[in-house]
């Protein structure tokens, strides 16, 4: 049977940041080929955590690291490689925002809109939140950012007493709205 061989990265207990190809410590990428992988364990706490505390983690050919360290393996199962019980509490958040777009304050919104970022280049977000990089899957990370920014914008001409211009907004987001996939509806 042949073994899987896996490459390797490190991640420090204090905040539990990674260690980027540049050299300098981050808790989230723009992209996962930002990450320093290493051939090997002994390499990865050698050169990477320089003998300091730390954990170095292995990522096998069939498995999907995500932009905040989280390994995914074939079979659907998601290992967390924080320390402790914690988690992402960005990418939960955010999550959880976007499960129902139409019960959150502006604030939850513009969280959206900030993780999402540029419009035309939501990569690492889709790879994030989806997992998954298809064109469906970027079209539909688009348009709920769209959604947020639009629904963002109603709440906040009415707030201002704009009510026409609120209601303009919020047929934007209808738009917008039955053009999702309907596994990313809420």
């Amino acid at each position: 049977m042949a073994t899987r061989k896996a490459k390797w990265f490190v991640r420090r207990p204090s905040d539990n940041a990674m260690l980027g190809r540049n050299g300098k410590w981050y808790t989230m990428f723009a992209g996962v080929e930002d990450i320093k992988f290493y051939s090997s364990s002994g390499r990865a706490h050698k050169y990477g955590l320089e003998n300091k505390p730390g954990t170095a983690f292995a990522v096998y050919p069939d498995d999907v690291v995500d932009v905040v360290g989280n390994i995914h393996t074939p079979n659907g199962t998601c290992k967390p490689t924080y320390f402790g019980q914690q988690s992402s509490p960005t990418i939960t958040a955010i999550k959880a925002t976007i499960e129902n777009m139409d019960c959150v304050d502006s604030s939850d919104l513009q969280a959206v809109v900030d993780f999402i970022g540029d419009f035309n280049q939501p990569l690492a977000a889709v790879q994030t939140l989806l997992r998954v990089v298809t064109p469906r899957n970027i079209e539909a990370v688009q348009n709920i950012r769209a959604y947020a920014r639009m629904k963002l914008r109603a709440m906040r001409c009415r707030l201002d007493g704009q009510i026409q211009a609120a209601l303009n907004y919020e047929g934007c987001c209808d738009e917008i709205y039955a053009r999702l996939p309907d596994e990313y509806k809420w």
